[in-house]
């Protein structure tokens, strides 16, 4: 998650997109900024025959953007869904993901098949989609409970997110018949790990969870997904370091998380100098050389970029991936919410 240095500041950008009058201090990104530009429609870019896919859900990031829903994405296999992270906007990003490609996606997601959903990491913008993923699906007549596994503090969340909407489940449970008994739980399931271990298991998947740096929050988790014929991996917010190669140690597709450094003094949040922005922001996000080093020292196949922070003015929708290509060979994409990979 990206801390802004004034609470107005995502107000104030919004205000200005629209009127085209830009905040002095930050004038150049706003106006130049990706809230402007349509990435294109989502495309399947799976090899041909897989059975195991990764959809990306949401490629963006804290500030609103028009095209990009907060960070998200699903694992598919045997036309059962497995969720990573539930950013803003991700029951929308759900429906656009199913409606595209023909609907070869669509019976994945139908609502009793909501069933498993793993957090990287508490911030907001990776959880605040939870009470839409749950309630929403109930408003479909889901009828079973959602396991919802994450760091510590995860099953506090679940359970208040249960408790602020109580008094409407108790009223739609006691005056509607259609409404079912147990859609609308969920389960959260807590755990720590200061390396690595497996969390789930199932006949489909085996989901390993690695330990990682952002910040100075307690726990944060990348996520190796093995199914029979792939190896997919979803990292969480963050530096570079050992467990995150071990995470994406010869995936098919390894998803990741960058922040320009060409252009990091442009950031609107951070500090006043482009020191303090440096020393701040590389805490919370990854430097396009460090993941390019992580994606050739692990082996991966296939480097997927979401949560992209591209401070390019003028804006160039490619900035960043061109940064991780200056130091990278191997196969990379930017994503755009829908791809199938």
């Amino acid at each position: 998650m990206s801390k802004f240095q004034s609470p107005l500041l995502v107000v104030a950008a919004c205000l200005a997109l629209c009127c085209h009058e830009m905040p002095e201090a930050n004038a150049g990104v706003l106006e130049s900024y990706e809230n402007r530009h349509d990435p294109g429609p989502p495309r399947n870019l799976a090899p041909p025959g897989v059975r195991s896919r990764l959809v990306v859900l949401g490629s963006g990031h804290p500030l609103p953007n028009p095209y990009r829903f907060g960070p998200a994405s699903a694992v598919i296999v045997n036309d059962t869904p497995y969720f990573f992270d539930a950013g803003e906007g991700v029951w929308r990003a759900l429906a656009k993901a199913a409606t595209f490609h023909g609907g070869e996606i669509a019976r994945a997601f139908q609502v009793d098949k909501l069933k498993h959903l793993f957090i990287t990491h508490m911030h907001p913008d990776h959880t605040i989609g939870i009470p839409a993923l749950l309630l929403q699906s109930w408003y479909l007549n889901r009828s079973v409970p959602m396991d919802i596994y994450g760091p510590v503090g995860i099953k506090h969340r679940v359970d208040s997110i249960l408790e602020a909407w109580r008094d409407t489940i108790e009223l739609d449970l006691a005056k509607d018949a259609t409404s079912t008994p147990e859609g609308w739980k969920g389960v959260g399931h807590d755990f720590a790990t200061r390396s690595s271990g497996t969390i789930f298991q199932d006949a489909n998947v085996k989901v390993e969870a690695f330990q990682h740096k952002h910040w100075e929050i307690e726990y944060n988790y990348a996520y190796r997904v093995t199914t029979a014929d792939r190896v997919l991996v979803i990292g969480g917010d963050g530096a570079s370091d050992d467990n995150l190669i071990a995470a994406a140690k010869g995936a098919d597709v390894f998803i990741m998380e960058v922040c320009t450094e060409a252009d990091i003094g442009k950031a609107p949040w951070g500090g006043e100098t482009l020191e303090e922005k440096k020393a701040l922001i590389f805490q919370y996000h990854i430097r396009p050389r460090d993941l390019a080093r992580i994606a050739m020292q692990a082996g991966v196949k296939t480097l997927v970029l979401y949560h992209v922070q591209n401070y390019s003015d003028p804006y160039d929708p490619d900035a960043v991936l061109k940064e991780v290509r200056q130091f990278y060979d191997g196969e990379v994409v930017q994503a755009r919410d829908g791809d199938i990979f």
